[in-house]
């Protein structure tokens, strides 16, 4: 059946849209990639999740970037009462988990499901994404990030709101440090939205809980549980003119408290044992201005993690990290097609317990700067929208030789990037 279902979504590729009768099918194309080369052009890359230099907020940008990954997607709609959506990742990808680490695969279905419609309303059922829309610059979702396997149901202008509940399930397979067993997280989860539209804005929140059986290859049975919380509200604002441009601006407030296994609300901090729940607050302020061919892209992110040493070694003040992230980038069209641009980006670690400088070789007071000459190509002339290719040239600085990655014991490093992101629908 699968077979049969990717067969369609490749012949639906191949033409815009397909329709016969009340059947609509439309295709989607989603590919994104990159190499980041250190100054003498060797591939800078020396862990699994990228080179040891992409510390800081553009770290997520820079994991997201340095594997290959394609995505055919597929919509077959039916008039306007129903929709089913199926999806795959092409070329490599680390979707498919294995307990010793990743499996990379050919062909992984990405997602499933079906979206019925009554009026304003809709209900789905199945295997999807299930997030907010990603920061612009650092493409992470802070606010929620899940794959889940469920359904869920939505009301559109339930009085002066949109109203949204889901509950879905996943899981999560690992082996303990001295490979003696494996074990196996099913996470169930519920979720409920609420949106408060308004006239050049939105204000969205976020409740979770996340429980979560753990079995081991050992026994059948449930070995234990536990639960986790997370609750967040975001404002969004947009229709703004300040000096002759557009203004776009998100505020977010999240906070998360035990055992979050996905999503942007997970702490270094982790323990299965409720009686050592960690925490997470996180704020954000990110933002655009755009005036013709200039535009200007901001986001800054203060979080602090929180937990508890199950050894009871380690005080509750050695168990604490805060830092604060800040990118910004202006850049300016040169041509309907191509623009220029410059970034700075800082991350600024406030307060650091000896369990992070114990694993990471972190340091409290310091930081990492990166700044960047960027040259973007917009292939549908769009001057500030994706799809593009990236290539980016500068130099990443810590503040001393001695902290973060202590081995690369230069203070900087100059690295070359070149990404491709393109989207067709």
């Amino acid at each position: 059946m699968k077979n049969k279902i990717l067969g369609l979504a490749l012949l639906g590729a191949a033409s815009p849209s397909l329709a016969a009768g009340p059947w609509k099918f439309t295709p989607h194309i989603y590919a994104r990639g990159g190499i980041t080369l250190d100054s003498d052009f060797s591939r800078s890359r020396t862990t699994a999740y990228g080179n040891e230099w992409n510390l800081g907020p553009w770290n997520q940008e820079s994991n997201l970037f340095s594997d290959p990954l394609t995505e055919i997607t597929l919509d077959a709609e039916y008039g306007e009462q129903f929709k089913f959506t199926y999806g795959v990742e092409v070329a490599d990808n680390n979707r498919n988990y294995e307990s010793n680490g990743f499996t990379r695969t050919p062909v992984n279905e990405r997602l499933a499901y079906l979206t019925y419609y009554f009026g304003d309303n809709s209900i789905w059922f199945g295997s999807r994404p299930y997030r907010s829309e990603a920061e612009y610059l650092t493409r992470a979702f802070n606010f929620d990030n899940l794959d889940l396997y469920g359904g869920g149901i939505r009301f559109e202008r339930l009085g002066p709101i949109n109203l949204e509940f889901a509950y879905g399930t996943f899981e999560n397979s690992f082996t303990n440090e001295d490979n003696s067993a494996d074990f196996q997280d099913n996470v169930n989860v519920v979720i409920n939205k609420v949106e408060f539209p308004l006239s050049n804005g939105m204000i969205k929140t976020n409740l979770e809980l996340q429980q979560t059986m753990r079995t081991s290859s050992a026994t059948t049975n449930v070995e234990d549980r536990t639960h986790g919380y997370l609750a967040g509200i975001s404002y969004q604002r947009w229709g703004d003119t300040v000096l002759g441009g557009g203004l776009y601006n998100q505020f977010l407030a999240h906070y998360s408290k035990g055992y979050v296994t996905r999503g942007g609300m997970g702490t270094v901090f982790n323990q299965f044992d409720p009686d050592f729940a960690a925490k997470k607050y996180l704020v954000q302020w990110n933002g655009d201005w755009k005036s013709g061919s200039v535009g200007l892209y901001w986001s800054a992110i203060a979080q602090q993690h929180m937990g508890k040493d199950p050894s009871e070694t380690l005080s509750d003040d050695e168990m604490k990290w805060a830092f604060a992230d800040l990118i910004v980038r202006p850049q300016m069209a040169i041509t309907s097609n191509l623009t220029g641009g410059v970034e700075y980006a800082r991350r600024s670690v406030l307060e650091e317990g000896d369990a992070i400088r114990q694993n990471f070789a972190w340091a409290e007071n310091t930081g990492t700067t990166r700044w960047a000459g960027l040259l973007n190509y917009n292939m549908d002339n769009a001057t500030f929208n994706n799809p593009v290719i990236t290539l980016a040239v500068g130099e990443v600085i810590k503040d001393k030789e001695t902290q973060f990655f202590s081995t690369k014991t230069a203070k900087s490093t100059h690295f070359v990037r070149l990404n491709y992101e393109i989207n067709i629908n």
